[in-house]
């Protein structure tokens, strides 16, 4: 039994600083009923602590203090019997409660944090975008087969939020409390700004910043990058390394605001966004079509006006068969 890794995923599962990750990992250990039986026995005594907390704590020592204390628990336990092991075991429990249960007690009396975070998750289907507003005042809009885990309430330091696909932030300022979007591998930190994400899958990842400023890690490579407006930065993964960019973020980012802008882009990129926007299937096996390149911008249209207008752009026809659209 991982201890040392429990007693931290508690401790940050208490007090509201778990990433969803974390929570899973620690609802595996919970599956023991001895480590389920010192969880709930922790918790006991944390909330006891908060009717005598104090202002004069320092949770990151309390729990360097502690990692010492189970480092020695554990040497000392090698030649001891697995009966003693138990006594030896609750003993340091002990010692947990009394190095950061006053600590986490306020703590959790500051920030009314006495169960783990609920977290939601939303998702949008395909040609379909999504609006969310969260706890703390910041827009997430999600586009089309996107998803987002987040905590109904954003508890502890750090604002955190899980992404899949693409989804554009707005994000309230708050320079106590970092707002991160957990992308896969990838970690976007900011304090207020508005900006893009668009993960492909758990090893690439493209930032477009709209304004303000932000940081993109990856942990992998331990590579990173800070943007600015107008900065957009997508992950090599054969150089490991971010590719950093001035660019028009209005490309990248006005699809939150229903607005298609193709500029100077193949049929064949312009048929790969009209799939994800509209939910549809299209098939076209003319090059010269595909290879053409378009200029134009719609807002807020119908697949019927949008194709009509390419139709005559381009000079092709049209034909749906099923669920499907021929171009030809």
């Amino acid at each position: 039994m991982n201890f040392d890794v429990f007693y931290e995923l508690a401790a940050k599962v208490l007090t509201g600083e778990a990433t969803p990750e974390e929570l899973k990992e620690l609802e595996g250990f919970l599956s023991d009923p001895e480590y389920r039986h010192t969880f709930e026995w922790l918790k006991t005594e944390w909330r006891r602590d908060i009717r005598t907390g104090s202002e004069d704590f320092d949770l990151e020592r309390g729990l360097g203090k502690l990692r010492l204390k189970i480092q020695k628990a554990r040497a000392e336990e090698v030649s001891l019997n697995r009966s003693f092991k138990r006594t030896t075991f609750f003993r340091v429990a002990a010692t947990l409660t009394l190095l950061i249960g006053t600590a986490l007690g306020y703590y959790l009396l500051q920030y009314g944090m006495e169960n783990p975070m609920e977290y939601i998750v939303v998702s949008s289907a395909p040609g379909e975008r999504n609006q969310v507003v969260l706890s703390d005042g910041s827009t997430v809009y999600l586009n089309s087969g996107a998803m987002l885990k987040y905590p109904k309430q954003f508890n502890g330091s750090k604002r955190i939020v899980e992404l899949t696909g693409e989804a554009f932030f707005q994000v309230e300022r708050n320079i106590h409390k970092p707002f991160i979007v957990s992308s896969g591998k990838f970690k976007t930190t900011v304090l207020g700004t508005s900006f893009d994400v668009l993960t492909k899958d758990s090893t690439g990842i493209a930032v477009t910043v709209e304004s303000g400023k932000v940081k993109v890690c990856s942990e992998d490579s331990k590579a990173m990058v800070i943007l600015e407006k107008g900065d957009r930065a997508a992950y090599d993964c054969e150089t490991q390394e971010f590719e950093a960019s001035d660019v028009d973020a209005r490309l990248f980012t006005d699809w939150h605001r229903n607005i298609l802008r193709f500029e100077e882009i193949t049929t064949a990129e312009a048929f790969n966004t009209l799939e994800n926007w509209y939910g549809i299937t299209i098939h076209c096996d003319s090059e010269d079509i595909l290879n053409r390149k378009i200029r134009a911008v719609y807002t807020d249209e119908p697949l019927e006006t949008v194709l009509d207008n390419l139709r005559f752009m381009i000079g092709f026809e049209v034909h749906i068969e099923n669920d499907s659209i021929i171009i030809k």
